[in-house]
């Protein structure tokens, strides 16, 4: 490591504002590396033959002797800290195991009140963006591990709200509603006890929970009536959501034209490659799946395909899971094809595999193909029975 690059080693004794500082430093840069636009800069590094390199800056402050050999870890090049093509999550996982050990190695009263706050937003946003990765269980053990400083501040703490809000968001996404409607359901009331009224953000959280639970008449009722005004990433995230509801109510095409809205706006301010622009072509698409228009969905489905693989790589998680609904879509669109429920079987066997491998067998995504691949299988098993008796002679 370069000498400038070092981070000295003090003689004096552990300060709150060097312990704070150095983390936030750290874990500022975890979320930089983890967002979009870095990722597709190497993946870019990738097709033109560059070693994609995506390297944490060196913290340039003094700290104290216990966090240093961390930190020093975390900053040196010859470390493998880059973020790879396809499903290679090696260096988020050694970054975030640096973070932890941070939060582990160090008693919580050597920061403080205002030491507590900086760790809690800086694991906030490590947090949020690991969910954004499909690494919910990363973002949960993070979490856990800041844990003690949420109890410092305690339930009135505004400076923990945004920590407890991604600690419900990762057990939904994991697809446990009830904990998570639970845990929000407590913030929303603390948000509105210290300052008058919930985050917005809170309130979509919680109505996606009931969505997640089958509530969807209560959830499309509490999303008639969240507005966010502001052209934000919020009101997007809500578009989506709301779209996502009228279709599951069978208001397909007022559904299809939210997530078109959704797709032009972020097209123009994001990029046609950006991943939420991503999110929510796939969204609409699986929206006509779950309508039973696949033919409608194959025309979104087979371009996005082509755009995820190109963009995020072939193994990527979303690329996996527009796979899978195009596969799906083509059953839908097709059905005198015999040979398409097989094809379709196959391939949904190897995209359940490698989500077993990546997020396990209780995650939602892997659920949900497990459910697809049976109502394939049952129903080419079904078409294909010797005892099946065709309608011209059953009568």
């Amino acid at each position: 490591m370069n000498q400038d690059d070092r981070i000295e080693r003090s003689r004096g004794p552990v300060t709150t504002a060097e312990i704070a500082g150095l983390f936030g430093d750290i874990a500022g840069a975890v979320a930089a590396v983890l967002t979009p636009d870095r990722i597709a800069a190497a993946l870019d590094g990738v097709r033109a033959g560059a070693a994609p390199a995506i390297v944490l800056p060196a913290p340039h402050r003094s700290a104290a002797r216990h966090p240093v050999r961390i930190a020093e870890a975390l900053a040196d090049p010859a470390r493998e800290t880059r973020i790879r093509c396809g499903d290679d999550r090696e260096n988020t996982r050694l970054l975030v195991a640096g973070l932890r050990e941070l939060l582990t190695e160090f008693p919580v009263r050597l920061f403080g009140a205002a030491g507590s706050a900086t760790v809690l937003e800086s694991v906030a946003k490590v947090a949020e963006a690991l969910i954004a990765d499909r690494a919910e269980r990363t973002a949960l053990r993070l979490l856990r591990a800041a844990a003690p400083h949420l109890r410092v501040l305690g339930g009135s703490d505004p400076r923990g709200f945004r920590a407890r809000r991604a600690w419900a968001e990762a057990w939904s996404e994991l697809g446990e509603h009830r904990t998570a409607e639970r845990l929000l359901r407590r913030l929303r009331a603390d948000e509105q006890r210290v300052l008058a009224a919930a985050d917005p953000r809170t309130e979509m959280l919680l109505l996606w929970t009931l969505v997640g639970r089958g509530r969807i008449p209560e959830a499309a009722a509490g999303f008639r009536e969240l507005a966010i005004t502001e052209d934000t990433d919020l009101a997007g995230h809500l578009a989506c959501r709301r779209s996502w509801v009228l279709g599951q109510c069978g208001a397909a095409e007022e559904s299809a034209a939210g997530y078109r809205g959704v797709i032009a706006g972020r097209t123009e301010q994001l990029g046609p490659d950006d991943a939420e622009t991503l999110d929510a072509r796939h969204s609409l698409a699986k929206m006509w799946v779950y309508n039973g228009n696949g033919e409608r969905a194959l025309l979104l489905l087979e371009s996005l395909l082509a755009d995820r693989a190109r963009v995020l790589g072939v193994r990527h998680p979303d690329t996996l899971e527009t796979a899978k609904y195009l596969y799906l879509a083509r059953v839908q669109a097709e059905p005198s094809d015999p040979r398409l429920p097989d094809l379709a079987a196959e391939e949904l066997r190897s995209i359940l595999h490698r989500q077993a491998e990546r997020h396990g067998l209780a995650h939602p995504t892997t659920r949900d193909t497990a459910a697809r691949l049976r109502a394939i299988q049952r129903a080419t098993a079904a078409a294909r029975s010797p005892h099946r008796i065709d309608a011209h002679h059953g009568q």
